[in-house]
C-alpha cells in the first residue's frame, strides 16, 4: 500500500502545477465553489476519523493559494464503509483501500446505489474480462484513464440513471448497454454488451 501511495503522490507532484487559471503554466486550479470545498473536507475528515492516514496533501497545503484551492490528496486506510465509497467526492482526494482478493474488490466496488463508470488496471487479460463483466456500472475503463470514444454512448445504471447519450446505440430508446473501453497496448478497444430491454439490464446489474 505504501508503494502505491508513494507512486501516486510522486506522479501527482510531477504532473500538476497549481495556481491561478489565468496562468498558462497552471493545469490544476481551484474548485468551483466553497460548497465543493466543504464536501471534500467533510469526506477527508471522515476518512481520517475512520482510521485513514493522510499520506500527502490536504487543505492546509493549499490554503495560501486561496479559499477554494485543495491540493491533490492521498489517504491510505481502513475498509470501513464511508461516504466516499457511496457518493462522489468531486474533489482531488484518492482514498487507497487495501484489498486481498479480486472478489473483495468487486464486492466493494458494487456496494453502492450508483453506477456510472468504473476503472481498474490489470496485466492479466483473463482478469480484465472477469472484472469488466462483474462491475455493475454503465461504463468500464480497463487500463485507461478516461472512458471516451466517439462511437461509445455515455450513461449509467441504478441511481446513475437509465438511458444513453451519444453514439448510434443512444438513438434507440429500448436498447440499454454496458460499455467497456480497454487499452490492450496496441490501442484502445471498445467492447459493447447490449441488452434487449431495461428489465434485462436491471436484472443483470443487481443480481
Amino acid at each position: 500500500m505504501d508503494n502505491a501511495a508513494e507512486s501516486l503522490s510522486r506522479n501527482l507532484e510531477l504532473t500538476f502545477v497549481h495556481g491561478s487559471v489565468w496562468d498558462k503554466k497552471v493545469n490544476f486550479g481551484p474548485l468551483y465553489v466553497g460548497q465543493s470545498i466543504r464536501k471534500v473536507e467533510h469526506h477527508l475528515q471522515q476518512m481520517l476519523s475512520c482510521g485513514g492516514t493522510l499520506y500527502t496533501g490536504g487543505k492546509e497545503a493549499a490554503r495560501h493559494k486561496g479559499p477554494n484551492f485543495f491540493t491533490p490528496t492521498v489517504v491510505t486506510g481502513s475498509k470501513v464503509k464511508m461516504q466516499c465509497m457511496q457518493e462522489e467526492t468531486f474533489g482531488p482526494v484518492a482514498f487507497l483501500v487495501p484489498l486481498e482478493t479480486e472478489q473483495e474488490a468487486i464486492r466493494l466496488a458494487n456496494d453502492t446505489d450508483v453506477g456510472l463508470a468504473a476503472y481498474f488496471y490489470t496485466e492479466d487479460f483473463s482478469q480484465l474480462w472477469r472484472v469488466s463483466e462483474a462491475l455493475k456500472v454503465g461504463m468500464v475503463g480497463a487500463r485507461v484513464g478516461l472512458v471516451s470514444a466517439a462511437e461509445m454512448p455515455s450513461g449509467g445504471v441504478r441511481e446513475s440513471g437509465l438511458g444513453r447519450e451519444g453514439g448510434i446505440a443512444a438513438r434507440t430508446i429500448s436498447r440499454y448497454q454496458s460499455h467497456h473501453l480497454w487499452d490492450l497496448n496496441e490501442g484502445a478497444s471498445t467492447h459493447t454488451r447490449g441488452f434487449r430491454n431495461v428489465e434485462e439490464q436491471i436484472s443483470l446489474h443487481t443480481a
